[in-house]
């Protein structure tokens, strides 16, 4: 939050070290009362000390590093001067001197660093009072109070001049044009275009904030920061950028370790390495080797059970001697369709409704794996009936999943289960070469025999198709999808 305060006058006083703010003796009872401002904002950066926009203050905190005391000028209510300090956790950083008649530049640079809403009181009707502009934001800043001491009386004149000046001050504040409307929030799909407008040097992902109710998307750079803000999502800035962290999962790739799985998590920017039981400290030792060079840009962590393809013998869609699932039913004109995992259709050329194969739905029409995971099926059996649903959800359209997302998966082993999605763009090493990319991680359970079946939403999104994963839906696990809008695009079909 960014607040302005004017006053009888306004003393000088400096950021001492440690973030205290320390306030000079100001003289005689005779003298006007002294005023302190602050800002205190967390919205994960500080103002640079090096962008001067008033020209009257820069002289004073220009150039400045954090905890070094600051020469503060004073002035009349008329000119509605105010001290301002950016505070940023244990520092205490300089942001400018800003006079009443600079409001829409305290304005606008508040809102470029934190998006702020603003509201406001007018109480300068005298030197002893104060005109007010609160900018609160959303990321957590708190309230500044602005603690006056002392009145003592002024000259009538003096009083006047103020009074009307301040007067003035209150109209200029006033004007509906002073304010600027906030952003609208963008959406998932807005987040991820801008992060792909802005490129891999300067963003890191981004993912939905539950609890603030808005896309984040990492930064690295002030200028890529102002485009997220000015598209209505959060800017946060890290340390790692995307084609830095894409350069340790090739490191990665190239340690060639069955039974791993690794993603870029944008909540805590870092490319995170799971590995599987089948792993040994060998093979984990060879593949931290292999990563050392990009130091904390890289985490591990363990798993239970191993990283499989989830197809097993038994129910639900059946072709050459394996169970899998069926995801969306889709369709091409008047030709009806529906797609699975590709490692299904890599085992089994034509499926069947029942164990004994005897009931026929129809036949591969294509396939892809490894590297993507999907099939479409060309039905053949007219008879069956063609289900726009996923589980008890009716599916309308496609889209592209989110970190942070809630999902629904449906498979014939375990039914339907929920989660959220922890991950985009995983690649899976499953071993003898077959590895997947660019596929969604959730920490949504699934078993053998669900491979194919449906990833959605509880409002009708088709997602994803069961890929892999490990664990299982008694103690959890951890499941990877290939995404369906991929599949659907390749193939020229849709969900209905």
């Amino acid at each position: 939050m960014c607040e302005v305060g004017c006053a009888g006058a306004v003393r000088p006083f400096d950021a001492a070290p440690g973030g205290r703010d320390v306030a000079p003796g100001h003289g005689s009872r005779g003298r006007a009362s002294r005023w302190r401002a602050a800002v205190r904002l967390r919205a994960g950066r500080p103002f640079a000390p090096n962008r001067g926009w008033d020209a009257g203050a820069a002289d004073g905190w220009r150039g400045r590093r954090a905890h070094q005391p600051i020469h503060r000028h004073s002035g009349a209510c008329g000119g509605g001067v105010g001290v301002f300090q950016w505070r940023h956790e244990a520092e205490t950083r300089p942001c400018a001197l800003v006079r009443g008649s600079e409001y829409s530049r305290v304005r606008s640079i508040c809102q470029e660093h934190a998006t702020p809403t603003v509201r406001r009181s007018s109480r300068c009707a005298s030197p002893a009072r104060a005109t007010r502009v609160t900018f609160r934001s959303p990321t957590g800043g708190k309230r500044v109070r602005i603690k006056r001491t002392t009145h003592t009386p002024v000259p009538r004149r003096a009083r006047l001049i103020a009074v009307a000046s301040g007067l003035l001050a209150v109209t200029a504040l006033t004007l509906p044009a002073a304010q600027a409307a906030p952003a609208p929030k963008a959406s998932p799909e807005a987040a991820a275009a801008l992060t792909t407008s802005l490129g891999t040097a300067s963003t890191a992902g981004s993912y939905y904030d539950a609890k603030a109710k808005a896309m984040v998307v990492n930064v690295t750079n002030d200028k890529a920061a102002q485009a997220v803000s000015a598209a209505g999502a959060v800017p946060k800035f890290v340390a790692h950028s995307t084609a830095q962290l894409e350069k340790a999962g090739k490191a990665t790739l190239a340690a060639d370790i069955a039974g791993t799985s690794w993603v870029v998590d944008p909540k805590s920017n870092r490319l995170e390495i799971t590995a599987d039981s089948t792993v040994t400290g060998a093979e984990l030792t060879k593949l931290q080797e292999a990563t050392a060079s990009y130091g904390d840009a890289v985490t591990f962590r363990r798993t239970a059970g191993t990283f499989k393809r989830l197809i097993a013998g038994g129910d639900a869609i059946y072709g050459g001697g394996y169970r899998c699932s069926l995801g969306f039913n889709v369709r091409s004109g008047s030709t009806n369709y529906f797609l699975t995992a590709g490692h299904c259709a890599e085992v089994a050329s034509t499926w069947y409704s029942n164990s004994s194969q005897s009931t026929v739905l129809g036949s591969n029409a294509g396939y892809s794996f490894p590297t993507n995971d999907y099939a479409l099926v060309r039905y053949s059996n007219t008879s069956v009936t063609k289900s726009g649903t996923a589980g008890n959800t009716d599916i309308t359209s496609a889209g592209n999943a989110f970190v942070g997302q809630a999902v629904l998966r449906d498979g014939s082993t375990t039914g339907i289960h929920s989660g959220s999605v922890t991950g985009l763009n995983a690649t899976v090493n499953y071993g003898g070469g077959d590895v997947v990319y660019q596929m969604i991680r959730t920490n949504v359970c699934a078993e053998g025999g669900d491979s194919g079946g449906a990833l959605y939403t509880s409002g009708g999104i088709a997602l994803g198709l069961t890929s892999g994963g490990s664990g299982n839906c008694s103690s959890g696990g951890t499941t990877f999808f290939q995404p369906v809008t991929e599949a659907l695009s390749v193939y020229g079909v849709s969900v209905f």
